[in-house]
């Protein structure tokens, strides 16, 4: 059974790695000067590869914030790094409880977040 409490840092974690990949959408980047290899307008698909690497362990947390800062010229501070950390494992046994891929960000991103137990 899924704790609400549980439930509840799943979907923070989902909507803290959207809004890191929507950061990279030109909009957000407008007033960023780009000073890194990433010189094309639409930065969302490389920070959204970065969240696919970190959601299925290709890449190690630090080396996702790396990657992340690198492309956005931002930081990012250490309280989300150890969220990152300590929920990517919640998210993989919450998809594996529910009988999907666990490390999917394709599944993760898409699946209505709900408890196992009902009410």
């Amino acid at each position: 059974m899924q704790s609400t409490n549980h439930l509840e840092l799943i979907w923070k974690l989902r909507q803290r790695l959207l809004r890191l990949i929507k950061l990279g959408q030109p909009k957000q980047l407008s007033s960023t000067i780009q000073t890194n290899e990433y010189s094309n307008n639409d930065l969302s698909t490389h920070v959204e590869e970065c969240v696919r690497r970190l959601f299925n362990t290709s890449y190690t947390v630090e080396t996702f914030i790396q990657n992340v800062q690198q492309i956005l010229n931002v930081t990012i501070k250490t309280n989300l790094t150890l969220f990152f950390a300590q929920t990517i494992p919640l998210a993989h046994q919450y998809l594996q409880q529910h009988q999907f891929n666990p490390y999917s960000w394709e599944t993760f991103k898409m699946i209505t977040l709900q408890t196992s137990s009902v009410c």
